[in-house]
């Protein structure tokens, strides 16, 4: 086992074993190349400032889903209850996230809700025989939401760069505002 620093004990607790340091570096970067690659044009298109924190939020997230994990962090919990509920509470990198990206904050706030909310479910069904159920119903449910996201996030980043495209500014419309031109929607199609 090798003795963390107290200054990282909220992260990775009081010890760790290699292995597990290992594989929280490795998915951390892993992941976080993945995503930065697969979001490369959007991401591109952003201020360096929020490149910048993007890349850090999405290293201590995907480092922090697998040290979650880990016999050592549990073990630091287990001991400190109170710290536990509120390391739960501060978790805000989604709306974050969705703050830096100007992406639908109301998206980030929904997923932020759940991932609390299922934090908080797995905290009461702690040492429970359920616990592994509720846990992997609640991941299949995540991924659900965060699937269908995925699909209205592609639409709403698509229609961004066509809206930052320069044949969409040097296009004239001709009937009513942006909205309605591109939706192909009249103002009486609502009411």
């Amino acid at each position: 086992m090798i003795k963390i620093p107290k200054f990282f004990h909220e992260i990775l607790g009081e010890t760790q074993r290699p292995i597990e340091i290992l594989f929280i570096i490795l998915f951390a970067t892993v992941s976080t190349t993945f995503a930065f690659v697969f979001y490369n044009d959007f991401l591109s298109s952003l201020p360096l400032f929020n490149q910048v924190i993007l890349l850090l939020l999405t290293i201590d997230i995907t480092g922090g889903v697998i040290a979650n994990l880990t016999y050592g962090t549990d073990e630091y919990y287990s001991k400190r209850k109170k710290a536990r509920l509120i390391f739960i509470a501060i978790h805000v990198q989604p709306i974050l996230i969705f703050l830096l990206t100007s992406l639908p904050l109301w998206v980030g706030f929904v997923l932020w809700a759940y991932t609390i909310l299922c934090a908080f479910g797995l905290e009461l069904f702690k040492n429970h025989p359920s616990q592994k159920v509720f846990a992997g119903f609640s991941l299949f449910i995540g991924l659900i939401i965060l699937f269908g996201f995925q699909s209205l996030l592609t639409l709403f980043v698509t229609f961004l760069m066509f809206m930052s495209s320069e044949k969409w500014s040097t296009m004239r419309m001709k009937n009513g505002p942006l909205s309605d031109a591109f939706f192909g929607l009249t103002k009486t199609s609502f009411f």
